[in-house]
């Protein structure tokens, strides 16, 4: 039944949420833990074995959004899970920049203006890194994930810059988005995953021996031994 005032829709609105989480939180969980488990290694290896440690609240921000994008999903709520996402990737691109930066992440912290943008600290990667983007080319041409470039994916969703991905809602009942929809957003928590461990492989990979058992091994699954080699030179 479709609530007739405020009162009743909020209680709608939980009760839905309630279902939802009684009926999809375990699988969230579960899914959300395999899918995401390259870039939730990353953080772990590069906290430990490449940081500064100036600015690592970045590296817990790209946990954390992790752990956003599973709570939201665990209740329905894919739109707020996109947004969590989209951090995700600018999160990470942003620490990998400041790692090498401290003055910069200095200012930026202490007057709020100057944080770089994804496109800037993309560019930074591959002007800073004589093979960065050959490498990359080689693990994008191999990937595994449906969509190329997540963020751009996301951007749509998070702007609303297509019919589709416009919100339509008549209640409040409406933000709980259906199993086969959360679905849909756990495989963009995979491409993200894959799509971050694929830059931080390419711009990392002279340290391509250090690098943790589980990526070593879904990026030797990916490359044949001729593109290894190349992606190790």
């Amino acid at each position: 039944m479709m609530p007739n005032n405020s009162q009743d829709a909020l209680e709608y609105f939980k009760n839905k949420i309630d279902i939802c989480f009684a009926d999809n939180s375990q699988f969230v969980v579960d899914r959300i833990e395999s899918d995401a488990v390259l870039i939730l290694t990353w953080t772990q290896y590069l906290e430990a074995n490449r940081s500064n440690h100036f600015a690592d609240n970045l590296i817990r921000s790209v946990r954390s959004e992790v752990i956003e994008a599973a709570g939201y999903l665990s209740i329905g709520l894919v739109r707020p899970a996109l947004y969590a996402l989209r951090l995700q990737i600018e999160s990470m691109l942003a620490w990998v920049y400041f790692n090498d930066h401290k003055v910069e992440w200095l200012h930026t912290i202490n007057t709020d203006h100057d944080f770089p943008m994804r496109a800037q600290n993309l560019k930074y990667l591959s002007t800073f890194s004589a093979r960065y983007s050959a490498r990359f080319k080689l693990l994008e041409e191999a990937r595994t994930r449906k969509v190329k470039e997540p963020y751009a994916l996301l951007c749509t969703h998070v702007h609303a810059t297509c019919i589709p991905a416009m919100p339509s809602y008549a209640d409040f009942g409406a933000l709980v988005n259906s199993k086969s929809e959360i679905s849909d957003c756990i495989d963009l928590v995979a491409a993200v995953s894959e799509y971050l461990s694929d830059v931080l492989s390419a711009w990392y990979a002279d340290a391509w021996h250090d690098f943790p058992p589980v990526i070593k091994s879904r990026i030797e699954a990916r490359l044949g031994q001729s593109d290894l080699k190349k992606f190790c030179v």
